[in-house]
């Protein structure tokens, strides 16, 4: 498993000086997905220790993955295992709410399988962002999750094709922060304060960024880094992709976006970039590689005026 590693360093309040948050987005796990790179996910976190972790939902491809109960226990058990390196927070998707059915012409149909997620809730230190809020002595997160109305998919009883464009809606996106305005006004002022949001097409969006002014930062995923390839990802280091996940092509917001001391989205790459439901495409998984963060926090001056990104490849 070939895996990316950023790592962020900023200075902040001495009291969180070497504070460390692990992050990773759209796992997008189905039988695709081997125990050997769900392994290396672990022991990679493992050996850096973080104090948190963070996913921003599409945890498992679609709800058919799940269909399996052999499937679901494996998907299960690697959860506990990140409970077990620290805990964990998890908000939703979109494809948390899909199940595709037909594998030359897949459709995707609206569905939420609540009994798995009554399983996760369960689990020791694995909290689900539903619409709610995690807060200990260090950190608030809040996960917001862009429901139905948001991706505007135009789901039918027929199904949607797995080229339909769908369209993510601003207008529902505001709704839903005035839904949940009691969790993202009056923060603690004394705690690292993250919101989880799967998708930010419009999260650099003025009116959507004044809601979200109280936050530290914004962690998101869904973009899956464009499916830019590895070597013009570095040589070319700007926001741009080649398709997003709505297939519109040349989006924007789609790669990492912490350039800055002051930048509070952060916009992660997928663990797997080409998910099972686009058919053969997925086989392109095996020239991207997995993609993992840190968050660190120092006090070295030497990182006063702008972070430190430190970008390496690791073989495994």
């Amino acid at each position: 498993m070939k895996s990316f590693h950023l790592t962020h360093y900023k200075v902040y309040r001495p009291e969180f000086a070497g504070l460390k948050v692990g992050l990773l987005s759209d796992v997008h796990f189905s039988t695709q997905v081997s125990d050997a790179k769900l392994q290396s996910i672990v022991d990679f976190f493992k050996k850096r220790q973080p104090d948190y972790l963070i996913l921003p939902g599409d945890l498992f491809d679609s709800n058919e993955s799940l269909d399996d109960p052999a499937e679901a226990e494996r998907l299960l058990h690697w959860l506990k295992q990140l409970g077990r390196v620290a805990p964990l927070l998890y908000s939703l998707g979109n494809h948390e709410f899909l199940r595709a059915t037909g594998q030359k012409h897949p459709h995707w149909y609206y569905e939420f399988n609540f009994d798995f997620f009554q399983r996760i809730i369960k689990l020791p230190n694995v909290h689900v962002l539903n619409d709610v809020s995690y807060e200990d002595k260090k950190l608030y997160a809040f996960g917001l999750t862009q429901d139905r109305d948001y991706y505007d998919f135009e789901f039918t009883h027929e199904g949607t094709g797995y080229l339909h464009p769908g369209q993510e809606n601003k207008s529902a996106l505001l709704k839903l922060f005035s839904a949940h305005k009691d969790k993202i006004h009056d923060l603690p002022k004394d705690k690292l304060k993250f919101a989880v949001i799967h998708s930010p097409v419009y999260l650099q969006d003025k009116d959507i960024r004044a809601k979200l002014k109280e936050f530290d930062f914004v962690i998101s995923g869904h973009m899956h880094n464009g499916v830019v390839p590895p070597i013009f990802n570095e040589l070319i280091p700007n926001q741009k992709g080649i398709i997003a996940p709505a297939k519109r092509f040349l989006p924007t917001t789609t790669r990492n976006t912490y350039k800055a001391y002051a930048d509070q989205l952060i916009v992660l790459g997928p663990v797997t970039t080409f998910h099972k439901c686009s058919g053969v495409v997925h086989y392109l998984n095996a020239l991207y590689p997995t993609y993992l963060a840190m968050l660190e926090f120092t006090k070295e001056q030497k990182y006063a005026r702008k972070p430190y990104i430190g970008r390496k490849y690791l073989s495994k």
